[in-house]
């Protein structure tokens, strides 16, 4: 089989790891190629390492620019579509190239992939990670309606990462849900840490969609009672970013500066997990949480936010289990009871729990046969849906 996967950033990003994992598992029983919007980053050293083909086209996400300056705004759009226009006219050069079964476009909201299938009359498949505008506070150009006229199109084939996106996006029997490789079969991870560090770790973006403001003002609530315990920041951060200062803010107002270390991006986050008393997860709607289940793996118990697919992972955990993987909050004051009864040293069977949960659930082989066994359900049931005739 000939894939041809459309990736949405060539840096870091729980995207990038699935599709990472994805490719490590399908290489050299497939023919594997990867269209990326950017020449720099690690992703494009890692295809180089596994010998997997990628090319290089300008685009970004189809979503409307985040501008409050009209002129800014106007700017910015015409550029959007300029650069999509440009980047759907050499992604039908590269698939007439490669000559594709199918092509993958592995985030909901670049359309680039959808577009040059359906004039070239192939199978498409999309990858939903996202609600957008409940989650990353995205609107896709021109309009929610015209993606979810897309993602219905017949001849577009949807995998959803979770349950939760499948109903929000209202998908079709014909689409799946399929979880995502968060690890590798040849990873490994001990559960058994024999020393807890007194931290708590906040991975991720700094963003207003990660919540991290929310964690700080129940943090600085907690050092009231608690002389001990830091927070570790550990994700990129703009430190010109109205948000940021925001951040800094709550810190400097509630005196908490010498209990909070932002680390920046790091690369040993997976150590920083197996240390740290807990992972909390305060996004205000994950789509999956690609970081909770990387925790859960590594033997880290994690705090995380009752809502989307933080919430759907505990779900899942409490049936396979018949008890909590981790502990849940939805308001602030459920958050500082949940940093002090981890603190009071509960938690420990929850993280035996959850590692078993995502053992069976989240490896990349598994995620690996599936998508493959989708790939083949759409070879043998389409024969290309798309109207008109194949240039095959």
């Amino acid at each position: 089989m000939k894939i041809l996967y459309v990736a949405s950033s060539s840096g870091p990003g729980g995207a990038t790891v699935a599709l990472r994992n994805l490719l490590t598992e399908l290489r050299g029983e497939h023919s594997l190629y990867v269209v990326l919007p950017s020449a720099d980053g690690m992703f494009c050293n890692e295809l180089y390492e596994m010998k997997i083909p990628y090319y290089v086209l300008d685009y970004g996400l189809n979503i409307y620019p985040r501008s409050r300056n009209p002129l800014k705004f106007i700017y910015k759009l015409t550029l959007l579509l300029q650069r999509r226009a440009v980047a759907i006219d050499g992604l039908k050069r590269i698939i007439k190239e490669v000559r594709p079964d199918i092509v993958h476009t592995n985030v909901g909201p670049l359309d680039i992939g959808f577009e040059a299938c359906k004039e070239l009359n192939i199978p498409h498949v999309w990858h939903l990670r996202e609600y957008q505008d409940l989650d990353f506070s995205m609107i896709f150009y021109p309009g929610k309606e015209s993606f979810m006229r897309k993602i219905h199109t017949s001849g577009n084939y949807n995998i959803a990462i979770t349950r939760g996106v499948f109903d929000y996006w209202r998908l079709r029997p014909m689409d799946r849900i399929i979880y995502d490789g968060v690890f590798r079969s040849n990873e490994e991870s001990d559960v058994y840490v024999k020393h807890r560090g007194e931290y708590f770790l906040f991975a991720g973006r700094v963003e207003e969609a990660k919540g991290l403001d929310f964690l700080l003002r129940v943090f600085a609530s907690f050092c009231k009672s608690d002389e001990r315990y830091k927070l570790l920041v550990a994700g990129r951060y703009d430190t010109t970013s109205a948000y940021w200062k925001l951040c800094n803010r709550i810190i400097r107002d509630a005196g908490i500066g010498n209990r909070v270390e932002f680390l920046g991006e790091r690369s040993d986050v997976y150590s920083l997990m197996r240390e740290a008393a807990a992972l909390v997860v305060p996004s205000r709607f994950e789509g999956f949480g690609f970081i909770t289940a990387e925790a859960m793996y590594n033997g880290c118990l994690v705090i995380g936010r009752n809502v989307a697919g933080t919430a759907e992972q505990f779900d899942i955990g409490l049936r396979e289990c018949g008890s909590e993987i981790g502990f849940r909050f939805s308001t602030e004051d459920e958050l500082l009871e949940a940093l002090i009864r981890v603190v009071s040293g509960e938690g420990s069977i929850m993280r035996m729990l959850a590692k078993r949960v995502v053992d069976s659930r989240y490896g990349s082989k598994l995620h690996a046969s599936r998508v493959v066994a989708y790939y083949e359900y759409i070879l043998r049931s389409s024969r290309y849906e798309f109207c008109g005739q194949s240039f095959k």
